[in-house]
């Protein structure tokens, strides 16, 4: 598989103490540098930070991820250092993640704490928005944990592309699952285009989604919606589905909300 870009290409997760960016703290890293000629993962990347200022990890999360407060004190790295690794790790490659308005801001406020900056600002990509251009909900209803908006979550769209599961919720598993997802996703493109699109294509086209992926009215056209729904969905739902409908009501975005 060969990207048609001038970058490679790099995929990261991050595991998170907290959801929110401004209270929560990057517990673990992990990315894969993928080659832009054939597709080939050159390089992994994993570290835990040993934030020392925390002083437990919420029962939830270690439930959830296996990552304890043991695990950042003997494994981990310091912040500041372990995120100067990833930037340079990164370098300027095409930088994506799945569900990227999730991870991106957790780095932005652990590099804002730790005064370390990227020397780069690389272009940007996420793959919960390029599934749903390319995937109907209706072709993934029966994979999902039974959610509307679970059908778009890494694990269901690693059982559609019929990619073998790892252990889900720690960084460096799924990051590999994400990067077998975005092939896939990318053969996708290249088929429903016959070949004739760039990866920038790709990147850039805002494709407009015909009908609503998830949410309580989940499956209609944009027209069969409430107007009062669609005025609030258009401000606080991912940016495909934001800008199909702006489209629809006749006020695109001119930018991606996470920019």
């Amino acid at each position: 598989m060969k990207f048609d870009t001038h970058n490679n290409i790099c995929i990261f997760d991050t595991e998170t103490s907290e959801l929110h960016p401004g209270t929560g703290r990057i517990l673990e890293i992990a990315a894969v540098y993928v080659s832009r000629m054939n597709g080939r993962i050159l390089d992994t990347f994993q570290r835990y930070f040993n934030h020392m200022d925390i002083e437990k990890i919420p029962a939830k999360v270690s439930e959830l991820t296996g990552i304890t407060l043991d695990t950042i004190r003997e494994e981990g790295v310091n912040p500041a250092n372990g995120l100067a690794d990833f930037f340079a790790f990164v370098g300027n490659a095409y930088t994506g993640a799945h569900n990227l308005r999730f991870d991106l801001p957790h780095v932005r406020a652990e590099a804002k704490r730790q005064n370390t900056y990227p020397e780069y600002s690389p272009p940007k990509f996420c793959t919960l928005e390029l599934a749903l251009r390319l995937i109907s909900p209706y072709e993934l209803i029966n994979l999902g944990d039974g959610t509307a908006k679970g059908m778009y979550k890494l694990e269901t769209l690693v059982k559609f592309f019929g990619i073998e599961l790892e252990e889900a919720h720690r960084a460096d598993a799924d990051v590999r699952m994400l990067y077998q997802v975005f092939c896939c996703l990318y053969e996708r493109f290249e088929i429903e285009t016959s070949g004739q699109s760039t990866f920038e294509d790709w990147m850039n086209t805002h494709y407009q989604l015909q009908c609503m992926p998830w949410g309580k009215h989940w499956g209609k056209k944009w027209g069969n919606i409430p107007q009062s729904y669609l005025l609030w969905a258009q401000d606080n739902m991912d940016f495909p589905i934001a800008n199909s409908i702006r489209n629809f009501m006749g006020k695109p975005l001119k930018k991606r909300q996470w920019e």
